[in-house]
């Protein structure tokens, strides 16, 4: 398959990626809408590829005939039996349903709604007419009357490669596959991918392409989004620029913030810092003068030991020589008593007095 630029939407994408190895498809499309805007098989009908169109819509319908010449264009509503259906259109959108309390929601919410009663064939009639040769895709969007399109064909006997299913309730993100998955998944179908508003489900014989539904749209799939797709890219971008634009100017101001605040913490460091080397300083200060303390004090000790030393010595010398004087003081008093008590110390005494000049003291001079 020949790859080209642009893409309708992301089932587009996918769809191109899976069926690359076919060159020239065919496909069914239910609740074909529009043939350019949101179209799946627009790029498909591009490259040579045909298939069955069905819209029930008439505006739309129109636009089908003059766009896809090569297709089979059919003005009828998918149903589960042959015959008519109410159809209930909404003119210029893509919300029209066969589904009455679907259009209700619709109609309360402004939009007006136009009942009309339109011919309804199911799928399996509108194969067995149309689709002679293999189906390689069906994508169904009839917004809320899934079920009954499904309940209308024979899959065991159409047999499309691949069925793309829109499975949320209309304009809404709420899924409602439970109602009528069971009708595929029991025909031998597996589900492979969810896009958020499509399920794609993979015929067991065709099992060889699941491995590409393995990653969503990305860079590798070579694509560009529609011109109206761009343009919605464009709005998305600027409106994100602008909140980009926003949030950077918020950001510039709490960035201020949080310079202001920093720069003061940096002020407050350096001042404790500053405080901090003045008291070691001051520390440094206390501690020289105590080592210096410290060394006159021991010098003071040593000073103070070596005088007591001397004086212990002294004390000890005055001591020796107050023993020796009155050892020698009690000698001469025990040798003078000694000499006053001796007989020649007694006879001697008159001559002693006279030696002092007391004459009279001698008898006969």
């Amino acid at each position: 398959m020949t790859r080209v630029s642009y893409a309708q939407n992301f089932e587009d994408v996918i769809l191109h990626r899976v069926l690359s190895d076919v060159d020239i498809g065919f496909y069914i499309d239910v609740g074909a809408n529009d043939p350019y805007h949101h179209s799946v098989t627009k790029r498909f009908y591009d490259i040579g590829w045909r298939g069955i169109n069905i819209e029930p819509s008439k505006a739309y319908f129109d636009k089908l005939k003059i766009e896809r010449p090569g297709d089979i264009n059919l003005r009828l509503v998918v149903s589960n039996k042959d015959g008519f259906s109410r159809f209930f259109e909404i003119a210029g959108t893509g919300i029209s349903t066969t589904e009455k309390d679907v259009s209700d929601v619709h109609h309360v919410n402004g939009h007006p709604v136009v009942e009309r009663k339109i011919k309804a064939l199911t799928l399996s009639t509108i194969c067995a007419t149309h689709a002679k040769n293999t189906v390689h895709f069906l994508k169904i969007d009839v917004e809320g009357g899934t079920k009954s399109v499904l309940e209308g064909l024979d899959l065991a006997v159409v047999r499309p490669w691949i069925l793309v299913v829109e499975a949320t309730k209309p304009n809404t993100q709420i899924e409602d596959a439970e109602e009528w998955e069971h009708l595929i998944l029991s025909q031998a179908y597996e589900f492979v991918y969810a896009d958020g508003l499509n399920r794609f489900y993979l015929a067991a014989e065709r099992a060889e392409l699941r491995p590409r539904f393995r990653y969503p749209p990305n860079v590798f799939d070579d694509f560009l989004p529609s011109a109206h797709q761009l343009a919605a890219v464009v709005r998305a971008q600027d409106n994100w620029g602008k909140a980009a634009e926003a949030r950077i100017a918020e950001l510039a101001v709490e960035k201020a913030a949080v310079e202001d605040a920093l720069a003061e913490e940096v002020a407050r460091t350096r001042m404790a810092e500053a405080l901090l080397e003045q008291r070691r300083d001051e520390l440094a200060a206390v501690l020289q003068a105590h080592d210096q303390w410290g060394q006159a004090a021991e010098a003071r000790i040593a000073l103070l030991e070596r005088e007591n030393l001397a004086l212990t010595s002294s004390l000890a010398e005055q001591t020796e020589r107050a023993g020796i004087s009155d050892a020698l003081a009690a000698a001469r008093e025990a040798a003078l008593r000694r000499v006053a008590a001796s007989v020649s110390w007694r006879i001697t005494r008159p001559l002693r007095g006279w030696k002092k000049g007391d004459r009279g003291g001698l008898p006969g001079l």
